[in-house]
């Protein structure tokens, strides 16, 4: 990321919107790493959310 980091309010902008800022080969794999990530996240609220419920 050439430019250096952006924030968007007070977080620190996302991948998908630097990917302009990526060199050759970066794009796909850091955006899939981005994609695990976000559905790591949802299934770890679901793991709290059953716990809670249950």
């Amino acid at each position: 990321m050439a430019d250096g980091p952006t924030t968007v309010g007070a977080h620190p902008a996302q991948i998908p919107a630097r990917v302009h800022a990526l060199g050759p080969g970066w794009r796909q794999l850091l955006e899939h790493l981005h994609e695990q990530r976000a559905v790591e996240q949802i299934r770890a609220v679901i793991g709290i959310l059953r716990n809670y419920s249950g």
